[in-house]
């Protein structure tokens, strides 16, 4: 059984307004062996935290995390990480705070109103003692540089880890995680499958990104959980291990960062 770390499920992200589409890919996961999926949010529009926390209470193997991107970083209000940090404080299934971070590719949002609110959201974490959940994109330098001013004694997870080898050795110095995305199945991601090679297995977790990164041979539709089992096989393939050990290793992983009972 596998642990799908970090997935966005919500039609809002997904751009469908059919309310069927989110039960149906649960089940999809369901038949493919995810036994959990942890679903992300990460935007202030719409009502992506009220959708959360149904999925959450309706269905077992969902919990979610929550944070505000740093795409949004010029946006957001007081008022709505106060939402959030009630939400975070008071939901059982409320596991981390997250995704939060940098993101220098895309600028969305100016640079400085983005390291105000990481500081912002990491903060938050240490307040309510739950892990982070981190979004880095062309800012690994500066990110570290901040987690080590504002935080400490959380785990943190790098999400979608696509840097270079010296990066993920930096954060696997300062005791993070990271999660394995389906871009190791892309034909050009050579690189990233020779760095995910070499890494301790027991700080590796497994994602989706969904809807987002579908990985081969699904590339060109929306990601979801299910899609997650070819990522596996790749990382097993990597690791020379069968598929069956890669879904205990990253399971027993993810569970004891997000701190999931055992099943």
């Amino acid at each position: 059984m596998f642990i799908d770390s970090h997935c966005h499920l919500d039609p809002y992200t997904y751009e469908n307004d059919d309310p069927a589409l989110i039960p149906a890919i649960i089940e999809r996961a369901r038949a493919a062996q995810i036994d959990t999926m942890i679903t992300i949010v990460a935007s202030i529009k719409d009502d992506n935290l009220g959708y959360a926390m149904n999925l959450a209470d309706n269905y077992q193997e969902i919990y979610f995390a929550a944070g505000v991107h740093p795409h949004e970083a010029d946006e957001v209000s007081e008022e709505i990480l106060a939402q959030y940090a009630t939400a975070l404080k008071n939901h059982p299934k409320a596991l981390a705070v997250g995704e939060i971070g940098l993101d220098y590719f895309y600028n969305l949002s100016t640079p400085e109103n983005q390291r105000a609110l990481f500081r912002r959201q990491l903060n938050m974490a240490k307040e309510l003692a739950l892990p982070v959940i981190a979004h880095i994109r062309d800012a690994h330098e500066e990110a570290r540089a901040i987690f080590r001013e504002e935080f400490s004694g959380n785990p943190a997870l790098i999400h979608c880890f696509t840097g270079t080898a010296a990066d993920a050795a930096a954060y696997l110095d300062m005791g993070f995680y990271l999660s394995a995305p389906g871009i190791i199945t892309f034909k050009k991601g050579a690189e990233l499958r020779d760095i995910f090679a070499t890494l301790p297995h027991e700080r590796i977790l497994l994602e989706t990104d969904a809807p987002y990164l579908a990985p081969v041979p699904y590339r060109g539709r929306p990601n979801e959980p299910a899609f997650m089992v070819e990522t596996a096989k790749v990382l097993a393939e990597t690791w020379q291990l069968s598929l069956t050990e890669v879904a205990k290793i990253t399971s027993e992983n993810t569970r004891r960062f997000f701190n999931l009972p055992a099943v």
